[in-house]
């Protein structure tokens, strides 16, 4: 059968285009097949042995195939996406404009009668199948060409896709991307209870640091936060550029101390880090806020938490984190 569907039902165009491909191909090597049976029963009668009306009856039944298949692949257009539907039906017209010629082709075998020798039709069949060969061969070259160019869209609409997603200056995942794992965790918590915590850092005095050196410099510890944190995380963590100076961490299977200590494992290493500026190594720490998520938890109210634990870390000097307590309303005492 065919499968030209992905697993969200949308029709997949890159398999209507396989199928298009392999069908045409195949009546291809069924033209061939026939054609080296003609030659071959030059001169002998329709029914003179089992080779030539087995060649017949098995070109007929390809032929039969190739519309059958047709009228399949004509259905799975209807499911693909609009934005390349237009396309396929075009390649797909192309393709019965040569199908009609293999229904007058079928039309001429079928006209042999039984005793009458190949050898008054052979020169007629021949050209026919000629014909049928330089089309064959014009479609396979066009549905070749039309699947680069698809491939070459998709690739792109991939990369778009990508870049919409990832923060330009740090190459990390940005905000949307944050939000959308943000709500992917929150279904895993809501249908299995797996536990994950917010983690918001904040670069310190990052404007200071900006009229001190510049934006240019800015930008560069902007960049160098984002790669330190990049390796720090673990494979399950989930880090993004939130948004200015600030960063965020989505980790799962933690909460209460091993939470703490995750977030105060990303402090203490952009800590240790420095940047070179002229003749100065330059460092800087980050203040971090820590939420977690209870069933209670909303999207907003887990930010709202760790901004609040965010802010406490601010005004006790910065340089360190603090854990938002659910049951006191307020953020606990500083780590770090």
């Amino acid at each position: 059968g065919l499968t030209t569907e992905r697993s969200d039902g949308v029709g997949n165009p890159q398999s209507v285009l396989e199928e298009l491909q392999a069908v045409i191909a195949d009546h291809a090597r069924a033209i061939t097949r026939f054609e080296r049976g003609l030659n071959a029963d030059r001169g002998c009668n329709l029914d003179s042995g089992p080779s030539a009306s087995t060649r017949t009856h098995e070109m007929r039944s390809a032929n039969r195939k190739f519309a059958s298949k047709l009228e399949q692949i004509s259905r799975d257009i209807a499911h693909v996406e609009s934005v390349h539907r237009d396309r396929l039906q075009r390649e797909y017209d192309g393709v019965c404009s040569y199908a009609s010629r293999v229904e007058a082709f079928d039309q001429e075998i079928s006209e042999l009668k039984s005793g009458q020798p190949y050898g008054s039709l052979t020169e007629s069949l021949l050209k026919t199948i000629k014909d049928l060969h330089h089309s064959n061969d014009c479609l396979q070259r066009e549905l070749r060409e039309c699947q680069c160019r698809l491939a070459k869209e998709h690739q792109r609409a991939n990369t778009a896709e990508r870049d919409a997603r990832v923060d330009t200056l740090t190459q990390l995942p940005n905000r949307r991307s944050f939000d959308e794992r943000f709500v992917e965790l929150q279904s895993l918590y809501e249908r299995y209870s797996h536990p994950f915590t917010l983690a918001v850092f904040d670069i310190d005095r990052f404007k200071r640091i900006n009229d001190t050196y510049g934006h240019a410099t800015g930008d560069a510890v902007l960049a160098m936060v984002g790669r330190v944190l990049a390796e720090c995380q673990r494979a399950t963590d989930h880090v993004s550029r939130f948004g200015g100076e600030e960063f965020a961490l989505l980790a799962t299977e933690c909460c209460g101390d091993q939470a703490q200590a995750v977030a105060e494992r990303y402090r203490r290493r952009i800590a240790a880090a420095s940047l070179r500026c002229g003749r100065v190594n330059l460092r800087v720490t980050v203040s971090v806020g820590v939420a977690l998520v209870d069933s209670d938890s909303t999207h907003t109210t887990v930010i709202e938490r760790a901004d609040q634990a965010l802010y406490c870390a601010k005004n006790s000097g910065g340089n360190c984190c603090r854990l938002f307590d659910e049951a006191q309303g307020s953020p606990l005492a500083t780590i770090g």
